[in-house]
Order: structure tokens, then C-alpha cells, then sequence
């Protein structure tokens, strides 16, 4: 079942939300401490800002990428709260979801979804079909969407001569990622977040449970809050009591989210940055074999 609107809760504020982001390619948080990644999402999103810190579990990579688990694993000295799905920081008011990147295959080529609010110490199963990952998805309760789709790696580019599979797609989803801030070379998929939003804009009257958000994808300290949705949050975080508060209002908060409104940059350098490190992860004809044919 997908989120229902429970439309009941907190009194409501408008915050800044970047719900797609690892940090790094692969490195580890680490690299840069709990600290300091707090400090830079209060600084691009502000207080009540929330940053969504995604692994990567697929075949893309020669290994899958544990960035929100590094980052939890990171905590303890942060006056943090923990709430199993996402950490609270009182102290800046900021929040911290875990997201999972996952790999599916759609005609036989690598595709991505991004789902939101799993537990720590459990994943999402990689490198299965969309309905396989559509069902794990749902019984565990979480918020999901279509990042990217229709990059090289977004599952509606994969279906673009077909009307009736790209409804099916959608219709399972809660959210489509209408920009993208890595969507600035041709290697992943330049102008692509137009024809996102287009898209949205023609189909989601048809699709009312639909929400839509602006996010980052970042891969380096410096894009977190690069890009991000203003999104409506509680008043005051002290009402996310747990895991299922956590989905509650945020899934609220994305699927309610038709019209979205937030700061849309294209991180160019840093883009170029993660091009050249995956081409070094994999090497040039393995990402050739991955991408396929460019739907």
C-alpha cells in the first residue's frame, strides 16, 4: 500500500529538505565527521532542515556503499537522539533520514529508486526486478520514488516507447524527483530534470497520490543543501517519538508535495568529480556495459 495522507499532527513549518544525498562516492563519512556534516546542513538548509544520507546497493558499484550506516555508526558524541530510521540533532534542529539507493532492472538495464525511512541494520534487497523491490519496499512501510527518471540510469528512460508500462511505474511510486542537481552532463543525463518536471506537470492530476521533490544528489560535503525542496515539517521535532512518527510526517510531507518549490542547482564541478570517480571504480567499459542503450 502506498503512503496515505494522515493529515493530523504537529503544527506545521516550512523547512528545507534535501532527501537524496551520500556524501561521497566511496568514501566514508569518516572523512569528514558527524560534526561537521551537521554544521554544513545547518548552513545550506537551516534550522529544521532535513539532509537524507542514502546508500548505494547495487551492481553499478564493484561494492555497495553503507553512507547513512557509516554515519550512524559515526554518532554518539553529537547530543544526538536516535529514532531508528533517522537522528535527530537538537542542539541545530536538524534531522537526518536514511535513504537507500537501490538497483533494479528494468529490460534487462540497471535502473535506480530511492526509498526513504528504513530502519538501521536493515536494507533493501539490490539487483531485483521493480515489482520485487516495490513489494520489499511496502512491507516495510517506507517513502518511495523514482530519482532521476529519466536519466540514463532513471527507470522511466527505460520506457519511454511504452505509455502503459511508464503509468505502472508511477502508479507504485510516492514521489518522483522532478530536479536533480547531477543532472549536468551528458554521462548521466543533462536536461533530463526538464523533461521530469514536464512530465509531472502533464501526468500528476491523473496520479493524485503523487508528490514531487528537488533534491541534490550529492557526493561531497559541499552539495549538501546544494539543491533541496521546501517541504511542511513539524513545528518542533520533538514530536518524532520513533521510526513510524518519522515516516508519518515525512511521508506527509513529500506525497502532499504537489507543487514543488526549493532551490534548483546544478552542481557542475562536483559532478564531473563523480564521474571521474565511478569511470575509476568500474572503468570505462563497464560503464558502457551498465548504462545499456539510452532508452
Amino acid at each position: 500500500m502506498r503512503h496515505k495522507l494522515s493529515l493530523v499532527g504537529a503544527d506545521k513549518r516550512i523547512v528545507r529538505v534535501d532527501l537524496h544525498n551520500h556524501i561521497g562516492t566511496k568514501k566514508k563519512i569518516s572523512k569528514y565527521g558527524v560534526e561537521r556534516i551537521v554544521a554544513q546542513a545547518y548552513d545550506k538548509l537551516g534550522k529544521g532542515g532535513v539532509l537524507s544520507i542514502a546508500n548505494f546497493l547495487g551492481q553499478f558499484r564493484t561494492q555497495d556503499h553503507f553512507h547513512f550506516d557509516n554515519f550512524y555508526d559515526s554518532c554518539g558524541n553529537s547530543g544526538e537522539i536516535d529514532l531508528g530510521n533517522a537522528i535527530r540533532f537538537p542542539e541545530k534542529d536538524i534531522l537526518v533520514v536514511k535513504g537507500e539507493e537501490v538497483v533494479v532492472f528494468e529490460r534487462t538495464y540497471e535502473s535506480h529508486l530511492l526509498f526513504l525511512g528504513a530502519l538501521y541494520g536493515t536494507n533493501m534487497t539490490p539487483n531485483t526486478t521493480f515489482e520485487y523491490a516495490i513489494e520489499e519496499g511496502r512491507e516495510k512501510e517506507l517513502i518511495i520514488g523514482l530519482d532521476h527518471p529519466f536519466a540514463r540510469m532513471g527507470l522511466l528512460s527505460r520506457v519511454q516507447d511504452n505509455s502503459k508500462r511508464m503509468r505502472e511505474l508511477v502508479e507504485a511510486v510516492d514521489f518522483l524527483e522532478v530536479h536533480n542537481g547531477e543532472m549536468c552532463l551528458p554521462f548521466f543525463g543533462r536536461g533530463t530534470n526538464e523533461l521530469t518536471q514536464a512530465f509531472y506537470n502533464n501526468y500528476k492530476e491523473e496520479f493524485p497520490h503523487l508528490g514531487a521533490i528537488i533534491s541534490s544528489d550529492g557526493h561531497s560535503l559541499g552539495e549538501i543543501g546544494s539543491s533541496y525542496t521546501h517541504l511542511a515539517m513539524p513545528e518542533d521535532y520533538s514530536c518524532l517519538t520513533d521510526s513510524v512518527e518519522v515516516l508519518r510526517y515525512l511521508g506527509d510531507a513529500v506525497v502532499g508535495n504537489r507543487n514543488p518549490r526549493g532551490d534548483r542547482t546544478l552542481s557542475y564541478g562536483p559532478t564531473v568529480r563523480h564521474a571521474w570517480e565511478i569511470l575509476c571504480n568500474v572503468g570505462i567499459s563497464g560503464v558502457k556495459a551498465k548504462l545499456g542503450k539510452n532508452n
